[in-house]
């Protein structure tokens, strides 16, 4: 196995928007990934209300996981979701390495 294959076996991509998910599955799709793990983190505001509620903020991440899926739907990649919550988005998208997880890719930076 190359070093370029076990890079590209399980991709840790964090997702904020449906755009933001489209931008890296575009970069993503040329690695040929064998499993991605989109991550959307919901934002708590830490002791003050939440601008939107939980329930707006969870269909919102459907719709950015829809587009994950969307884009992958005709490859061999495997697609995992999950929503994180917190009140520090990065913290809560580091939270959701784990060993194994070779490459984490970002929309706004490319990968």
């Amino acid at each position: 196995m190359t070093a370029d294959a076990t890079l590209t076996e399980r991709v840790l991509m964090p997702v904020a928007s449906d755009t933001d998910a489209r931008t890296a599955c575009r970069v993503l799709t040329s690695y040929s990934p064998d499993r991605v793990i989109a991550v959307h983190v919901i934002e708590k505001a830490g002791g003050v209300p939440d601008k939107a509620s939980v329930e707006q903020r969870r269909n919102s991440a459907r719709m950015t996981f829809a587009a994950v899926d969307e884009t992958f739907d005709d490859s061999r990649t495997a697609v995992e979701t999950e929503i994180r919550y917190g009140t520090d988005v990065a913290q809560a998208v580091v939270g959701s390495l784990t060993v194994g997880d070779g490459l984490l890719a970002s929309g706004d930076r490319g990968v």
